[in-house]
């Protein structure tokens, strides 16, 4: 979920591309395996139904790449932007809380005789 969220909060083109390349990292999640609770599982479902929402009414489509860009791209403006929200949401919930020894350490030049913050 994490490259799905960087396609559509870093990004600068229009909702629609953001989405269009969220839905490529999106299509990884395997929801049984790498979703724990209900709820989680219940909005990737949500996410994934609303992505081919904007498609022809076809029985024959098998949600394949390029009938989930023509969808999208058939979107409400408004539709992709819940879209969107969703996918932040799901990652909201499924990301973990904040590692701390993946943080910087606090480093200065050999000679900066300025007192340490306690970090303790």
């Amino acid at each position: 979920m994490r490259r799905a969220v960087d396609a559509l909060a870093t990004g600068s083109e229009a909702i629609r591309v953001r989405l269009l390349a969220a839905e490529e990292s999106f299509r990884d999640v395997d929801p049984e395996t790498d979703l724990v609770t209900e709820l989680e599982r219940n909005l990737w479902h949500r996410i994934a139904s609303s992505l081919v929402s904007g498609g022809a009414d076809d029985d024959d489509d098998d949600g394949s790449p390029e009938a989930v860009a023509v969808s999208i791209s058939a979107l409400d403006e408004d539709i992709a932007v819940l879209i969107a929200r969703d996918m932040l949401r799901l990652y909201e919930l499924t990301a973990g809380g904040p590692d701390d020894s993946l943080r910087w350490p606090s480093q200065r030049w050999p000679n900066d005789e300025r007192e340490q913050p306690d970090r303790g």
